[in-house]
């Protein structure tokens, strides 16, 4: 799997983030190659774990945002990173590059020893930078926390690569099994069509799948088509967003879920989601989400829309 110490994969550990801090924001590196953009990438959360700002890689046109929330600039991020509460060194991180777009994915843990309310947590967060000639151009956050504790866990620290390929069930036949773009992203539209059909069978899982959401429990395809099942009324996922890093065979998406009805009293919301997805011949053997619900409308938006660079891929047609 992508990030455990393969550094041509994923530049993924806490000893080589450190060594990467500097004393300003200057790259170290201006390649457009894997290496230079994951160090990029990184660079944010040195910035973060040690309250500076400055050893951060932000482009002087740097377009930020957090939890969908305000547009932030560079002075403004580097403030912001200045004041982050106190924390321990980052651990779990895992990279993945969408190479044509110049695109770096990072899931972390942040671990905080003492929060708002003097509580430790654990900040599952996750984020899209683009990167160019070294340096961070746009940065999109999501995060979910977990109160009470600075240990928690992704459930994916020591997940190793699918081993042999196993046949779909007759729900779940992929349209396509080779390794390309299309046929990845395919089989993770499935999953989001699925969401707001409330039809588990609509989606392309492996009999080996691997699912979390919000770094919780981890559920088996069985479980997960039944998960699918009961979502809430909603209208078709929009804004969605991909990319791919063929490296690992994963696909990175962004959307957004526009819930009619949620809990009760059955208000309306947006679902702003992201999603790991591991395929192997088509279909998916491992899904790792994290969300953040925005409640009181079905209209959000994840201020990217009409920002040609964040546009990812999009998704292929049915033929």
């Amino acid at each position: 799997m992508v990030g455990a110490c393969n550094i041509s994969m994923a530049v993924a550990t806490t000893a080589f983030a450190m060594m990467i801090g500097t004393a300003s924001g200057a790259p170290r590196c201006t390649a457009e190659t894997r290496d230079c953009m994951s160090r990029a990438a990184l660079s944010y959360y040195d910035g973060i774990v040690n309250h500076d700002g400055a050893r951060v890689w932000l482009s002087p046109d740097l377009r930020h945002t957090l939890q969908a929330g305000k547009v932030r600039s560079e002075a403004e991020v580097r403030k912001l990173l200045d004041s982050e509460p106190a924390m321990r060194p980052y651990r779990d991180a895992r990279v993945w590059v969408d190479e044509p777009a110049h695109t770096v994915f990072v899931l972390t843990l942040l671990p905080v020893i003492k929060g708002k309310e003097g509580q430790p947590a654990t900040v599952h967060a996750v984020g899209r930078f683009r990167v160019e000639k070294g340096l961070i151009t746009e940065y999109e956050g999501l995060f979910s926390t977990e109160q009470g504790t600075a240990d928690g866990t992704s459930k994916w620290e020591t997940v190793s690569a699918p081993q042999e390929r196993a046949e779909a069930p007759a729900t779940a036949r992929p349209e396509c099994g080779v390794a390309t773009r299309d046929c990845m992203i395919r089989a993770a539209v499935s999953y989001y069509d699925a969401i707001t059909n409330h039809d588990g069978s609509r989606a392309l899982l492996s009999p080996r799948l691997r699912h979390t959401l919000q770094a919780g429990k981890v559920r088996g395809e069985a479980e997960v088509r039944k998960l699918l099942d009961g979502e809430p009324p909603m209208l078709p996922h929009r804004d969605t967003r991909f990319w791919v890093d063929l490296h690992d065979h994963t696909v990175l998406v962004l959307t957004l879920l526009p819930v009619t009805r949620l809990g009760d009293p059955g208000a309306p919301a947006t679902v702003h989601a992201f999603g790991r997805f591991k395929i192997d011949h088509g279909l998916i053997t491992e899904y790792e989400g994290i969300f953040m619900t925005r409640n009181g409308t079905a209209d959000d938006t994840s201020k990217w829309e009409r920002i040609a660079t964040a546009a990812g891929t999009a998704a292929p047609q049915a033929k």
